[in-house]
């Protein structure tokens, strides 16, 4: 068995680990259920008043209301819908909260990035049979070989 090899976390503590953060990110997807319904109800009661001031303000155009009447109409639509608004504002500050949380709960990997990386060249260098390869890591983490000399 290699250094590195030894380095890693064994399948058991994987698994644990894995699990352990399913059930964290479960946690806090439940904890914020109600909120993600709330804040749904929430945008359906905004674009009702939305729905409501534009029924109101044709009827009082129809009926050949006067400017007080229209204006008075249109603050108070702007203030309800600003209600609602600031409702979905604190829900989804309630809920970044929560996600923040679970984010700090979850139990990383035990390789760093650099670890990550020196594996896959030992890895590279031992299929390759090439002992200077220059092993990248894309986004994905996927090993992209180059012999020396080339590459990125």
């Amino acid at each position: 068995m290699t250094e590195i090899q030894e380095a890693r976390e064994s399948h058991p503590q994987r698994l644990v680990r894995q699990s352990k953060n399913s059930l964290v990110r479960l946690s806090g997807f439940w904890k914020k259920s109600d909120k993600l319904a709330k804040k749904q109800i929430k945008q359906a009661d905004l674009k009702a008043r939305k729905r409501q001031f534009g029924e109101q303000y044709m009827d009082l155009l129809e009926k050949d209301a006067d400017p007080e009447e229209l204006e008075n109409c249109l603050n108070e639509a702007l203030r309800e819908t600003e209600i609602i608004r600031n409702g979905i504002d604190a829900l989804e500050a309630s809920m970044e909260l929560v996600n923040a949380k679970t984010r700090e709960k979850i139990l990383p990997t035990p390789e760093s990035p650099a670890e990550r990386q020196q594996m896959f060249s030992a890895v590279a260098a031992n299929a390759t049979g090439i002992e200077s390869t220059n092993v990248e890591l894309d986004k994905d983490y996927v090993a992209v070989v180059h012999p020396a000399g080339q590459g990125s």
